[in-house]
């Protein structure tokens, strides 16, 4: 799914609250080709079968696999093993930052952020990535 320079760049958002799914979905898709899944496992599955640009990990996901283990398996991939995983999340505790950048997360954006900043974040990456 990882596409050619004269196509939009791929985003997989791996976020289990349907308000804030859509709501990150208005902002990238004009500018983004976007798959979304709502679960841990959901994200692996698809990480496994598709090359994606940045992944967007929220990472209290309910279920047996939060967004840290996913982001962790993703990492292990061929295929994604450079890929950029951004944590979004609305913990924002002293040192909670640092956790989710060594345990496979390569940036950090807490909730709730705005468009703009997604969009800097993303463009950041995808200029220092690609």
């Amino acid at each position: 799914m990882k596409l050619d320079n004269n196509s939009l760049p791929a985003i997989l958002l791996v976020e289990d609250d349907p308000v804030n799914a859509q709501t990150i979905g208005r902002f990238l898709r004009n500018s983004y080709k976007v798959e979304n899944v709502t679960n841990g496992q959901d994200a692996i599955n698809i990480a496994k079968r598709n090359s994606f640009d940045v992944i967007l990990m929220d990472i209290g996901l309910k279920g047996k696999i939060d967004g840290l283990e996913a982001a962790r398996e993703i990492k292990k991939m061929e295929n994604h093993k450079n890929t950029p995983i951004v944590a979004i999340t609305a913990y924002v505790l002293p040192g909670i930052e640092e956790k989710f950048l060594s345990e496979g997360c390569t940036h950090y954006l807490p909730k709730p952020f705005t468009r703009d900043e997604l969009n800097s974040l993303l463009t950041e990456i995808l200029v220092t990535y690609n």
